[in-house]
Formats: C-alpha cells, structure tokens, sequence
C-alpha cells in the first residue's frame, strides 16, 4: 500500500534536514571513498567524481598521490596514514577532523586504500558521523583482498578446484591471531596485513591440519610498479619470503589456486612492468594519449600538469591591454611559447570581452604546431616561425621593425634573443601539488624516466625523455640518441631492455631533474 508523505510533517524529512544544517550552514554528506589498491586507474568512475569537487581530503598512506591530483588545486589536505608500527595521527583525531570540515560547510572526502568497510575502519568512522548528526555517503572501492591476487595471477575460485574463499586480517598479534579452523576443501584463504605474522600464522594453519605442501604466495605492493610475490609452500614459504626480503604492505594467498600463477601471471610480461614514469605537460589533452599507451604497457604513471598551477601575470595583463589600446605604437608581435601561454593570452583578451583579430597592429606568432592548432581553432590565425634561434627569427623580427616584439617567457623558460619578456605565465607557490610533495619526500625517487611536454630549449620539439643521470654508463649508451624524438613504441621498447640493468636513482637526480622542467 502506497503511503503518502507530508514532507514538512515527517519526521524523517525533519531528521534530514537537522542533519543537513548547523548553524545556518548547509552541511554537505561526508564522502567515505575506497581509493582501491594502489593503482590510480581502478578508481571509481563516482570516486573520481566526487574527488573533482572536493573541498577537504582526508587520506591514507596507501593512497596514490596521483588520485589526489583530481582535486581542484584549492583542496585542503590533511594526511593521516598509519601504519603497522606508527600512527601519524590517531583515530580520534581524524574522526573529529571529519566532524569539524563538515560542520565548516565543507565538501568532505575521506580517502581510505581499498575499500573502507573491509578492514578499513570505514564502519567505526560512519558510526561516529551517524552520532554526530553528520550525514555521509559511502562510495566502495576495489578491495586489496580480490585485485591484488588478479593482478598477480592467482584465481581465487576456480572450477574443480577451489568454489569459496575466505578473508582474514593477520596483523593481529600472536595470542589473538584469528582461529583458522580445519581446512576446507576448495577453499582459498586471504590473509592481509599479516607479513609481520608470517611464520606464527603458517605455524598456526599447521597446527589446524594444513598440509605442508599447499601452495602459499605473498604479494606486496600490488598492482603497483612495486609489486613483487614469492611463492612457496606452507613448509618453506617463511624462509623465501625472508630470503627475499619483502616488507609490508603484504598479502597471504594459501590454496591450490596459486598454482595457476605459472600459467596466469600476466602483469609482470607487460614490457615495462616495475616501471615508473613521470609525465609533465602543459594540460591533459597533451599527454593523455601517451599516458594511456604507457599505463597499457605496464608502466606505473605519475602524469603532472602544470595547467593545475598556471596563473597569468597582473602585470602582463596591465602591458597586452595597454599595447592593444595604442595603436600609435606600431606593430606589436607576440612570440607564443606553450599551450599555457596560447590559453593565458586568449584569456585575457576573452575578459576583455574582445578578440584578437579586432587589432590588425597586433600578431601573434609560434613555432609549435600544437599551439598554432590550437590558436586556429579559435579564430586566431598566427603566423608560424620556424624555431626560437636568431636565425629563425631574423624575417619574423624584420617584418615587424619599427614595432615590439614579445615573446612569452616565465618560468623555467629562456628569454629569446632580440625579444622583450613577457610572463604570460606564472606558477602559483602558495601551495604544492601533493604528487609533487610526494616526489621530493619519498627516499627514492620513483621515476625511471621523466617525459617532458613543456617548454626547452628547442621549442618545436615534440617531447623530451630525460634520462635519469644515476643510470649506468653502458644503459646511457644503448638509450642515447633519439630522446629528443622518441616515439613511445621505442620508448616502451628502450625501457624494457634497459630492465635487465641495475639503475641507481637518489632523490637528488630525480629530485632535480623534475623541479628543473616545473619550476
């Protein structure tokens, strides 16, 4: 029977709206986000949505700093992670963090690994909020406990051998371990955060009538460049792993499934498995093909847009104004360096309420294609010049003799010979993008390689490959000689050869060669 409600009368609407309002402030629900396991790509296609509009992000420490980069720019940030031995902030504190942020009025997202109500404490915090009268949404994620064995090849179920599979936390300590009971046939069984336990818990399966020889497989740092997995048996799987020093974040995968590995390990053929790549562009569109053809083979991608941190100059704003009101001046030329630039340039002609292509004395000109398309496609027409070298610019700077001659130049780009500077761009230094500070904060630096799609010394170039400068002379030598054109089939191709070699990256290369196309 169908029921109709007053809504001004119910209490259930009453209830809602109490929830929703403190104060006069509109209370927005708290986003409880599963961040998945570690691969940036297994996000939530309502997760990424919802971190497009966030205010306030609370997160983990297995979250991918590239996940945070999807915030808007003006996000607040507040890191929380704990791990095994070291909370940097304790449970709480980050509870009452919630509850403040979102009586703020803020957009609140609560960025938990995996999924936060598998052992994510995700339970507790929505509990806290409910008492709180703070209304909150949970979004799920890709649980550790399903994608981590996929990604390393390891069916859970499988027909004829294995119909259930069972989930279990191993960190507990050895008094508490969690009773295993009598095996069951069929039966996979997942253990996370139980490395530390390791050999406590093999001796516990044991003791519960396991057999020494089932098959036994620990994976850390799954489905990240990280990933590694030793495989064994319950009789000797504690000394591989020993032998192989691996550290936590780790997972246990006990049963006859872990056999299919040898035939079902798929990441790890991918030709730049283990890889890790960082990309700097100008803005997404530049560098999302080569990201994608990247992450297809393997490679763990660290894409860093300097169009998320670009502002354009007052005082540019004040001088273009100026030379477009003045006709009297003469020729007026503008040298457009990079896509920021073309965009910062048309944006303070659009503000203006105006158009290029009202100011006959006014040219603007370039030497990338890239940028000349995207000029076009605008209505602007500009004049195309071969490169940024005298040379190359004699005939650009004699048709416009007797006028100025502009050319873009800001940060981290050269002033051009026998050209005026002019700062179309500036980069915001109020705040640091959380990829970046991850970057410099992690003991080794995580790039392979850096591509770069901004601003260098040759500007036509397509991109650069920046090799790191810690790579063996023999490695250098078989990867020189088309970086500056490298298309990433090669690249793909270089990597993966290059594999075979021990490469020692230290922060300070890696360090320098990123802040030395950002900045």
């Amino acid at each position: 029977m169908l029921q109709i409600i007053d809504r001004k009368k119910s209490t259930m609407y009453n209830a809602h709206k109490t929830d929703r309002f403190n104060g006069g402030v509109q209370m927005n629900p708290v986003m409880l986000l599963g961040a998945g396991p570690g691969d940036p790509q297994l996000l939530s296609v309502r997760g990424r949505a919802v971190l497009e509009t966030a205010e306030v992000v609370v997160y983990d420490r297995l979250v991918s700093p590239v996940l945070l980069e999807s915030a808007p720019v003006s996000t607040e940030f507040f890191y929380v992670g704990k791990a095994s031995s070291a909370h940097s902030v304790a449970q709480e504190e980050i509870q009452q963090l919630l509850i403040q942020k979102a009586r703020e009025g803020k957009r609140v997202v609560r960025l938990k690994g995996g999924d936060p109500f598998i052992f994510g404490r995700g339970g507790e915090e929505a509990a806290v909020l409910r008492s709180a009268q703070i209304p909150f949404q949970i979004i799920p994620g890709v649980s550790s406990a399903m994608s981590v064995p996929a990604y390393a090849g390891i069916p859970l179920t499988q027909r004829a051998m294995a119909c259930s599979f069972r989930v279990v936390a191993g960190h507990l300590s050895s008094a508490v371990l969690p009773a295993f009971g009598q095996p069951h046939a069929g039966e996979t069984l997942v253990i996370l955060m139980g490395l530390a336990n390791l050999q406590e818990i093999v001796t516990s399966l044991l003791a519960h009538g396991y057999s020494h020889e089932l098959p036994v497989a620990v994976t850390r740092c799954g489905t990240t460049a990280e990933q590694a997995t030793v495989q064994g048996t319950l009789a000797d799987i504690a000394s591989r792993v020993t032998r192989a020093r691996l550290r936590s974040p780790a997972m246990i995968v006990v049963g006859e499934t872990v056999h299919l590995r040898d035939a079902l390990a798929w990441r790890e053929r991918l030709p730049l498995f283990g890889k890790r790549i960082l990309c700097i562009g100008e803005t997404s569109d530049q560098i999302r093909t080569d990201c994608d053809q990247l992450q297809e083979a393997g490679a763990e991608v660290f894409p860093f847009l300097l169009e998320r941190y670009a502002t354009v100059s007052e005082s540019t704003e004040e001088k273009i104004a100026a030379l477009l009101c003045d006709e009297g001046k003469g020729q007026v030329a503008v040298i457009v360096r990079t896509l920021l630039g073309a965009k910062a340039l048309l944006r303070i002609f659009r503000e203006r309420e105006t158009h290029p292509i009202r100011f006959p004395h006014v040219s603007i000109a370039s030497a990338r294609a890239d940028v000349i398309a995207y000029l076009e496609e605008r209505g602007v027409l500009p004049e195309r010049i071969l490169g940024l070298y005298p040379d190359d610019l004699q005939t650009f700077f004699m048709r416009h003799s007797g006028g100025h001659v502009f050319s873009e130049c800001g940060n981290g780009l050269p002033p051009v010979a026998g050209t005026l500077p002019l700062t179309l761009v500036e980069y915001r230094v109020d705040g640091m993008s959380p990829l970046r500070a991850w970057l410099e904060a992690n003991e080794m630096h995580p790039a392979d390689a850096v591509i770069s799609y901004a601003e260098n010394a040759v500007a036509h170039v397509k991109r650069q490959v920046v090799w790191p400068r810690g790579a063996s002379e023999h490695w250098r030598a078989n990867l020189a000689g088309k970086e500056d054109s490298i298309e990433i089939e090669e690249l793909c191709k270089r990597i993966a050869w290059a594999s075979a070699w021990e490469v020692g990256l230290d922060r300070e290369n890696g360090c320098e060669a990123f802040d030395g196309i950002a900045n």
